[in-house]
């Protein structure tokens, strides 16, 4: 583990220094819990909870075996006639088996096909945006729930001095450092898997945070702002797109998860109460429609949000 990095990471547990002196990674000084350090990933969650990428790769090699004529119509059908959401699975079957490129490019084709262009361009305009005041600072620099690694890539052009990606799940961690390998992007970041509401770094131990609508997949949004204010001495950047107070989508998704992230209001009081001061920067506004819905895969969606055709307003939150 490289210095500085190595000094502000911390048990998530306890909060005690790590000993990183043991070869298969690092042990709690404190309370001698055991971290994994595997294929270039440190796996920093205390707790083992299972990541839901990692449940739907699972789910889905376990379906195809179960249905070996779906998994040899993925295969074998033409990636332009494929459904864009049974493709976008296909490239998670590719990305498994090493098949990197293919996966990459299934993948583009997939969201292509998935999204409307008014949404790819305001995507595209908020990680602009945000690259704009991230890219080459002399600072660490830590990415939240960064999935497949959309924000992380546009920061590679020019990264930050210490640079993390990082996620709940080591296994997605794993695919991007991957594919990153495979695109021949570098330098790579370091990757470390963690819980967002267990943050394995030190009190005020990271400059600058971002996160690419990590903070609707955040499962107790409180608690995780809370972790993100202890441990930032700088500023927040998330990339948001929040849907009107009375859009139909939110009753749509009542019950099924934490609302405060989907609305512009609830957004700002939850990191208000967190003790963060934000503000929106970058207001984009474009139509979103719900993702296909897969058919060899059946009902499977690259997406579950929104459930209703919409208008999405997009924007940078910036939280000191």
């Amino acid at each position: 583990m490289e210095e500085p990095l190595s000094s502000l990471l911390v048990c998530p547990a306890c909060r005690s220094m790590l000993d990183w002196s043991i070869a298969n990674g690092p042990q709690c000084s404190t309370c001698a819990t055991p971290f994994e350090s595997r294929d270039g990933v440190i796996a920093l969650v205390a707790n083992g909870k299972e990541a839901d990428w990692e449940r739907t790769e699972s789910g889905l090699r376990g379906y195809l075996r179960a249905e070996p004529d779906r998994e040899q119509a993925l295969r074998t059908t033409p990636h332009d006639v494929l459904n864009p959401a049974d493709l976008f699975f296909l490239s998670l079957l590719l990305e498994e088996e090493g098949r990197l490129a293919e996966s990459e490019s299934c993948a583009e084709m997939a969201v292509r096909g998935c999204y409307l262009p008014e949404y790819l361009a305001a995507v595209d305009a908020q990680l602009d945006f945000v690259a704009s005041r991230v890219c080459g600072l002399d600072a660490t620099v830590v990415d939240v729930a960064s999935g497949r690694g959309v924000l992380v890539r546009r920061l590679l052009s020019n990264p930050p001095a210490t640079f993390v990606a990082s996620d709940l799940s080591p296994l997605v961690l794993r695919h991007m450092r991957s594919r990153f390998e495979a695109a021949r992007l570098g330098p790579q970041p370091v990757f470390v898997a963690f819980d967002a509401a267990a943050i394995p770094f030190a009190d005020k131990g990271v400059d600058v945070v971002t996160t690419h609508l990590g903070l609707t997949n955040l499962p107790d949004p409180s608690s995780a702002l809370l972790e993100l204010r202890r441990v930032t001495r700088g500023t927040l950047f998330a990339v948001c797109h929040f849907v009107a107070d009375d859009d139909p989508n939110l009753s749509a998704l009542k019950g099924m998860t934490d609302l405060s992230m989907f609305t512009a209001h609830g957004c700002l009081d939850a990191f208000r109460r967190a003790g963060w001061d934000p503000t929106l920067e970058h207001e984009v506004r474009a139509p979103a429609a719900p993702t296909p819905v897969g058919e060899l895969i059946e009902g499977a969606r690259i997406d579950d949000f929104p459930l209703i055709e919409t208008e999405l307003t997009w924007c940078v939150l910036s939280a000191t």
